[in-house]
Parts: C-alpha cells; structure tokens; sequence
C-alpha cells in the first residue's frame, strides 16, 4: 500500500485560463494544479478537463529534456509516447516493444527538443545542435486511453548539463506497468 501511495499522481480540473504548450509550467494555466516532484530537479504539474490530461514537467538547466512516457490505458496495452527531436508512438506486442515509426502520434502532442542548427565538433564533423527547455509538455486525449485508471512511466533523458537521465516511478521497467504510477479519474482529480 506505501508504495501505491507513492506512485499516485493527483491533479486538478483545467481552470478557464486557454493552454499553450509552451514549455512554461509557471504559466498562469498552471496556477491550480497538482505537482509531483519526481527527484532529479524534475517536478511534474498535472491539469485535466472531461477531454484531456495535460503534463507539464519542469526541468533542470541546461536540459533537452527527450521523454518517454508510458501508458496502459483502459484497453490493457501499453503505450510509448516519444517526445524528442522526433514525435512518435508505438504499441507493446507479444515480442516486445516495435521499432520506431515517428510522425504517428494519434491524438496527443508534445512539442518536439527545438533545433537550432549545425555545430561543428571536435573531430570537424557537423552535428545536430539543440535549444535546451525549462519545461516539456504534453496533451492527452482522455478518449484515447479511457476513462482510467491509467498506468504511467515518465523516462527523461539529456537532464542538466551532466546530460542525466530519470525514471518515474523510480525502479520500474518499461514492460512490466504493476511498477507505474496510477492514474484514476474521479470526482475532478486524479489519484489512488
């Protein structure tokens, strides 16, 4: 029972206030909503309508902030949603987790890590060059994944300047969603 309490994620219904996934979780959409520090300089600020669940996760400096989040939703399979450079989706199937295909979020957005050119590196070759983000968000259709309880991982990757990497809840596993945070929709918030 500890540890159910402590992977339970709460959230408040979205005030009035227009959202704009803009990378900003102080904005004035988020003034109401849950936060969960997940560890790491990294804490997560919840909102939903009867439509929609919207992450916004705030992130140390100097951070691209690339995630994975995971859901199981009503259906029982598991989802990987990607937010990179890259947007995508892919389903869990009896041999495991497929290849990526990007371009095919269904529903969902997440604004991508931001380019902002080519760097040279130390050996004179060109690289891809990326603007760090205080903040990564997403919107979920609430249709998509039913009306709960929902199963969820968040995986962030390229935290800090130490380029670090976080899993929520901590010590769980992509394949395995008893590990995952509970999600449960009732009465205008989510929790255990």
């Amino acid at each position: 029972m500890l540890q159910l309490l402590a992977t339970s994620l709460l959230t408040s219904a979205l005030s009035h206030v227009p959202l704009l996934l803009d990378a900003r979780c102080d904005a004035a959409e988020y003034a109401g909503a849950a936060r969960q520090d997940l560890g790491g300089g990294v804490s997560l600020q919840a909102r939903h309508d009867s439509h929609y669940l919207v992450l916004c996760l705030s992130l140390p400096p100097d951070s691209f902030g690339s995630l994975d989040l995971y859901v199981r939703g009503a259906d029982g399979a598991l989802h990987n949603l990607h937010v990179s450079a890259q947007i995508g989706e892919r389903t869990r199937g009896p041999g495991g987790w497929p290849a990526w295909r990007f371009g095919n979020a269904q529903g969902w957005y997440g604004p991508p890590v931001a380019f902002r050119g080519l760097a040279t590196d130390a050996s004179g070759r060109a690289r891809a060059d990326f603007t760090p983000s205080a903040a990564r968000e997403l919107q979920l259709p609430r249709a998509r994944f039913g009306p709960g309880p929902w199963r969820v991982r968040v995986e962030l990757n390229a935290l800090g300047a130490g380029n670090t990497s976080l899993v929520f809840p901590a010590g769980s596993t992509d394949a395995d969603p008893a590990g995952w945070a509970r999600l449960h929709f009732a009465g205008g918030r989510i929790g255990a």
